[in-house]
């Protein structure tokens, strides 16, 4: 094979699914760690602990908002395992797309018990995740679930292009 500079380079399949995969939440306005970590400290200042529609965006901005709030407090932390006994809340991290989908995926596992938390806390009403927004979660694990595996599976062994060609 022959050596053509900038035309022979071959981008990391790791890095190009991180930016596929980011490209996905980013443009269904997923929000960010960061973002909902603003939110909650802005509440804590002023010492406001309820939602309103302003601070509530999609659905995945408020899964995170929602779970943040939980475990930012221990008696927030307490109410959850009442509702939820032996189920731990999973939060994401800023930079790793794919513990995002698995954020979603754990609170899609847990929805009677979310939305029973919700309804026993009055000021997360504007969090309150719609019957459409279970479904575009549902879908966004779907979406992200082929990388996810592809990625997990690359981890596993030495990754080599034959390996990764169907994710091509």
């Amino acid at each position: 094979m022959r050596f053509l500079g900038r035309k022979s380079y071959i981008p990391c399949l790791a890095h190009v699914i991180n930016l596929i995969c980011d490209n996905v939440l980013k443009t269904l306005k997923s929000g960010s760690v960061k973002d909902a970590r603003d939110l909650l400290d802005k509440m804590a200042l002023s010492k406001q602990d309820v939602f309103s529609q302003d601070n509530a965006r999609g659905a995945v901005a408020k899964v995170r908002i929602l779970i943040l709030w939980v475990l930012r407090h221990s008696q927030r932390q307490q109410d959850w395992a009442k509702v939820s006994p032996n189920k731990k809340v999973e939060y994401d991290v800023e930079t790793r797309w794919n513990s995002t989908h698995d954020m979603i995926q754990a609170f899609l596992k847990l929805r009677k018990e979310w939305d029973k938390f919700i309804a026993d806390h009055p000021q997360l009403e504007a969090l309150a995740i719609s019957d459409h927004e279970y479904i575009l979660l549902a879908q966004i694990v779907k979406v992200l679930n082929p990388f996810k595996v592809h990625t997990s599976l690359m981890s596993e062994e030495c990754a080599t292009l034959m390996s990764s060609l169907a994710i091509y």
